[in-house]
């Protein structure tokens, strides 16, 4: 398993830490994240990734839940060289819980 893999019960410690309810999107999203290469990842692909696993999801989800991520400091979005956001788990999300590791840039 990935060193900085992350289980089901510590992503909904942690959504229950920052008063987010546990649903799917949210759930599978994190996941996709902390167990993702240490590069950030855009929503574009974050969807795409989600719907090679099997998951059935709009784009606009995928959005709004990043973007509620961020918000609440699980994620944290930065603009990549074409001025698209790109996300990573963000402090709130490495400090909820010692299950996980920082994500460092390459």
């Amino acid at each position: 398993m990935h060193e900085r893999s992350m289980d089901t019960e510590a992503i909904l410690e942690l959504l229950k830490a920052v008063r987010l309810r546990p649903t799917t999107p949210r759930v599978r999203i994190l996941r996709l994240l902390a167990d993702g290469e240490s590069r950030p990842i855009s929503s574009k692909d974050v969807y795409r990734i989600l719907l090679l696993r099997g998951m059935h999801i709009s784009v606009p989800a995928v959005y709004r839940t990043m973007r509620e991520l961020a918000d609440k400091g699980l994620v944290h979005g930065e603009r990549g060289r074409r001025r698209e956001a790109r996300y990573r788990l963000g402090a709130e999300g490495l400090d909820a819980t010692s299950r996980i590791r920082p994500v460092y840039w390459q």
